[in-house]
């Protein structure tokens, strides 16, 4: 049925016992023929609270973590396999104050990394210390973003998911460039060898 300007809504559903994976649908308008793959999975909520406890930023330097996990009846997570995965992709280095300065280097890119940073049981009170010591494979432009993925499984398989982002402080000192502002926005110039 149309619902504005050129576009048209198509309500579909599976069966309830119907497979999870992937559906085609085809959509045939005067003589021309379009399709798309729908993806359609299970969904189920979690059932474990995780709590991550980080350092507002971190460094290279190790940093202490703090992985507590409870049921959400409030019971303890005791003895559950968990573990923690860190992915480092590129972000914005920005400073208060000092946002007319670029501290990114427009020269360097950073592929994102990723890294099991622990994994293990949880103790008797449902959580686990460990240290986060980051290597780069890579010079980073400026400051990274750290995103944790923590999973806790339950003793069928099944696991709850939590996610946490904080910055990650590659240097321990920037330099930052007023640069004018004709070329604030302007593309690099092709260097030739």
């Amino acid at each position: 049925r149309p619902v504005g300007a050129g576009f048209y809504r198509f309500d579909l559903a599976t069966s309830a016992e119907g497979p999870t994976g992937n559906y085609t649908a085809i959509a045939k308008v005067a003589d021309n023929y379009f399709d798309t793959v729908l993806k359609v999975e299970n969904i189920l909520p979690n059932r474990l609270k995780i709590d991550l406890t980080l350092p507002q930023t971190f460094s290279k330097q190790a940093a202490s973590a703090k992985l507590v996990s409870n049921w959400l009846s409030g019971a303890s997570a005791e003895g559950l396999k968990a573990d923690v995965e860190m992915k480092l992709k590129a972000g914005a280095t920005e400073f208060d104050g000092l946002q007319a300065y670029v501290f990114d280097d427009a020269t360097r890119a950073f592929n994102p990394q990723k890294a099991m940073v622990w994994q293990g049981q949880l103790g008797p009170l449902g959580d686990a210390q460990f240290e986060i010591t980051p290597e780069l494979n890579a010079t980073a432009p400026g400051v990274l973003k750290a995103l944790f993925i923590m999973r806790v499984f339950e003793p069928s398989g099944q696991f709850s998911t939590q996610f946490k982002e904080v910055p990650f402080y590659p240097f321990d000192r920037y330099v930052g460039l007023a640069l004018p502002k004709e070329f604030k926005d302007s593309p690099l110039p092709d260097h030739q060898a």
